[in-house]
């Protein structure tokens, strides 16, 4: 057990119980500590596929995430939706807080690295990271990733 406040946590990946597990016992604590509705919609169940790499990735972009839902969105809702799309696994983190400005995402340059990081996260997955918001409007990050990664193909 991390003796850390929860936000700064890792999220460790439990082979036993799998992605979903993890991630169902994550926001259990989540929706606990914050007091937000956090939400897992799946979409299709055959995720099985995901490596364990692939799916430790997901679970750290999740995480940071949803710490920037709680820091930064003023939201009180967050759904997270898995669906499979032929080769790929979406992901979104969607919630109804105050949105921003797409140009106003800190660059590399700045001291908040958090979306540069779940971006390369991704990549290493042989992934993307979409970012989609609005002031007033929310935000959605669609993180899109092959079901084997480029070093599983081979």
């Amino acid at each position: 057990m991390c003796a850390k406040p929860f936000s700064t946590c890792g999220l460790p990946f439990r082979p036993g119980i799998g992605l979903l597990g993890t991630l169902h016992d994550y926001l259990t604590e989540y929706r606990a500590h914050y007091g937000l509705d956090a939400r897992l919609i799946l979409e299709n169940d055959d995720l099985a596929e995901l490596s364990p790499e692939t799916a430790a990735q997901l679970l750290r972009i999740i995480q940071e995430a949803l710490v920037n839902v709680r820091k930064h969105a003023e939201a009180n809702k967050v759904c997270i939706t898995f669906m499979r799309v032929g080769d790929l696994v979406s992901i979104t983190i969607e919630d109804n807080g105050r949105g921003f400005a797409p140009d106003q995402v800190p660059g590399v340059d700045q001291q908040h690295f958090g979306m540069q990081i779940m971006r390369e996260r991704a990549e290493s997955v042989g992934g993307s990271l979409e970012l989609v918001t609005q002031p007033g409007l929310g935000t959605r990050v669609i993180v899109r990733v092959p079901i084997l990664s480029p070093q599983e193909e081979g």
